[in-house]
């Protein structure tokens, strides 16, 4: 038994752990007394309940129960446990219930397949074409839960607008978006814990994306306290900002930041694009906050020590992007 995997609650002590030498997931519970049953969940079905009652002998050598009759376990075959998924695990009694959640596989192996997993190239619609259902089955949960964010984001926004996102009327979105909220609502304590900053802002931009108003309006403003700091370290990373002729400035490639962001490359890149469309698209609801947004960017592009003024000072593209919103949206 790992000491360091036991938890303390009011109602005792416990331990979930997905033991891949022996292709089970199992653990304990030293709680009250009275009958205790553990309950195995996938994707809201219940694989099974079993008696929380097999020896475990290290519990009792650790001190945490009397006589050790507090284990459980799920072996990999009787459940058909699959590598890359996400299991929540119930323990409960009389007086106690206990949810928890857990993927089935190596977490760190897991999580760098997931932020190195793509459906390149990046501008092929091809892979919308599948439905939900077979994205789902296709994969475990980990790759579809990706795969369901990326065809979303790539209907939505796929190809690059001014002012508008431009993607493609797919016929599954909406199908797409009721099993990433569904995945994300129901996995959210294992999503807080396992994606990095930079997946958990896109699980936001995705419910800024399709969500009710109410969550649009939300995930704009947590989107745009990201985009804040990514900004600041856009700056203060890539650029040496000491007065000096242009040609002796230090431009530095595009450099990663805390939570597994990336710098934006403000000497080249139309770096304020998404945040200006998606602002302009979501205050469509709200006319005198937006023509206030308006107002307050074309005031910022004035200031050459802004970041929106410095990223225009120092792209030729993106001086020419922000020419269509004055034109269509700032006049």
């Amino acid at each position: 038994m790992d000491e360091g995997l036991a938890e303390m609650i009011d109602s005792g002590k416990f331990s979930i752990d997905v033991d891949l030498n022996n292709q089970a997931i199992c653990g304990w519970y030293a709680g009250a007394d009275g009958q205790t049953t553990v309950s195995l969940y996938h994707r809201s079905l219940c694989l099974g309940t079993v008696a929380c009652d097999q020896p475990r002998p290290d519990v009792v050598a650790a001190g945490y129960h009397a006589d050790g009759a507090c284990g459980f376990s799920f072996p990999g075959g009787r459940y058909a446990l699959q590598p890359g998924n996400i299991y929540k695990i119930v323990i409960a009694n009389a007086s106690a219930r206990i949810e928890q959640w857990r993927l089935y596989g190596v977490q760190a192996d897991w999580h760098s397949r997931f932020v190195v997993h793509e459906l390149l190239p990046r501008h092929e619609y091809a892979y919308l074409a599948s439905d939900t259902e077979s994205v789902l089955a296709q994969s475990c949960d980990l790759i579809a839960y990706k795969n369901l964010m990326i065809r979303l984001r790539r209907g939505k926004r796929g190809v690059s607008g001014r002012g508008k996102f431009v993607g493609m009327d797919y016929p599954h979105a909406a199908s797409d978006f009721t099993h990433f909220r569904f995945l994300s609502e129901s996995l959210l304590p294992f999503w807080l814990e396992f994606l990095d900053a930079r997946y958990l802002w896109s699980l936001v931009d995705t419910f800024a994306d399709y969500g009710t108003a109410e969550e649009r309006l939300g995930a704009l403003a947590v989107s745009n306290y990201m985009y804040a700091e990514r900004f600041f370290q856009s700056r203060q990373c890539i650029f040496d900002d000491v007065e000096k002729p242009d040609e002796r400035k230090v431009f530095r490639p595009q450099l990663p930041y805390w939570g597994g962001m990336k710098t934006n490359q403000l000497a080249e890149d139309d770096a304020m694009d998404v945040f200006f469309t998606r602002n302009i698209e979501i205050l469509a609801c709200a006319p005198l906050v937006r023509r206030v947004f308006f107002e307050l960017m074309r005031r910022s592009a004035a200031e050459a020590g802004s970041g929106l003024g410095f990223n225009l000072a120092h792209s030729q593209y993106f001086r020419e992007l922000f020419a269509v919103y004055e034109r269509e949206y700032f006049s």
